[in-house]
């Protein structure tokens, strides 16, 4: 879904974007604030968008801060029910088997994130016999695999992203002719 674009770090929607409801539910929300209307649907591409610098923040009440503070939203501003319902939207509609396949990775890299910052509590685990479940060399093995963990990530969000640009339908921001891609 090519709903919006980036260009020179500004957030562009097309107007085909304003009819659907949870987007026009924004411009709605904010009446006559065209600058508020514009912040809030930057923030959806910015929150949502798997092509925005702000996901590799993969806290996301950490993302909505540096995405507030980057846009500049008001002070002490919070998602509405109306944009949070535009990133759902979004997100649901801009999703590609690819794009599910990444965002689990991720979440399975999130879960080794947190193991590594206690390793002592990971060591400690035992089952029920008392056996130790970890030893110190399952830590340093998973230390070993993170570097390629990292390169598999960002080539993994690569491919989607080229799979995204390259499933739209817009060629050079130009809509593309009829037969342009052939018979």
């Amino acid at each position: 879904m090519q709903l919006f674009q980036l260009k020179n770090y500004n957030v562009i929607f097309e107007p085909i974007t304003m009819t659907i409801n949870e987007f026009k539910a924004i411009k709605d929300k904010n009446k006559d604030d065209d600058n508020m209307t514009l912040k809030e649907m930057s923030y959806v591409w910015f929150f949502a968008d798997i092509r925005s610098d702000f996901q590799n923040i993969l806290d996301e009440s950490e993302r909505q801060t540096e995405i507030s503070l980057s846009i500049s939203l008001p002070k002490g501003w919070q998602p509405s029910k109306e944009v949070l319902d535009a990133i759902e939207y979004y997100k649901s509609h801009s999703r590609t088997p690819s794009s599910g396949l990444y965002q689990a990775s991720v979440a399975a890299a999130q879960f080794i994130e947190e193991q590594l910052k206690n390793p002592a509590f990971l060591i400690s685990q035992e089952d029920s016999k008392g056996n130790k479940l970890y030893k110190l060399t399952d830590v340093s093995r998973l230390l070993k695999d993170v570097p390629d963990i990292m390169k598999k990530l960002h080539d993994a969000r690569l491919q989607v992203i080229k799979e995204i640009e390259s499933s739209s339908s817009l060629k050079g921001n130009k809509e593309k002719a009829m037969f342009e891609d052939g018979i």
